[in-house]
């Protein structure tokens, strides 16, 4: 019958995702000229904020700038040295390197856990 209208599902509108979720997001997506537009808004906001100074280090990483990584890395150690997630990441970073770098590598893994980290199952397996 022509009077039947299609069933729509009654949905709300999604939550928009925060600048860090994006950012994430565009990382994940290879979208990284997005991301390095949310990560810059979000440093001229907070200059030493650990969290976009971590995602920049991720996005230079998958860019391969290991350098420019590193440099995040270690300001986001010296803006905040109890966030383990700027530990991992230098972890991470080391591991990408090579393979003279694990016990340094290892060492910062252990430090984020100390500083109240999660196990992270797929690093340690790397660092064994």
């Amino acid at each position: 019958p022509s009077n039947l209208k299609p069933q729509t599902p009654n949905l709300k509108p999604a939550k928009p995702l925060t600048k860090r979720d994006q950012a994430i997001a565009d990382i994940a997506s290879g979208d990284y000229a997005a991301a390095e537009l949310i990560i810059r808004e979000m440093l001229e906001a907070k200059p030493n904020g650990a969290m976009a100074l971590n995602l920049k280090a991720a996005l230079e990483m998958k860019r391969g700038n290991l350098a420019a990584a590193e440099a995040a890395l270690d300001q986001a150690v010296m803006s905040n040295p109890r966030n383990y997630s700027a530990y991992y990441n230098t972890a991470v970073l080391l591991l990408q390197k090579g393979e003279g770098n694990k016990s340094s590598a290892k060492r910062y893994y252990e430090t984020g856990r100390a500083m109240g980290g999660p196990e992270n199952p797929e690093l340690e397996a790397l660092l064994k």
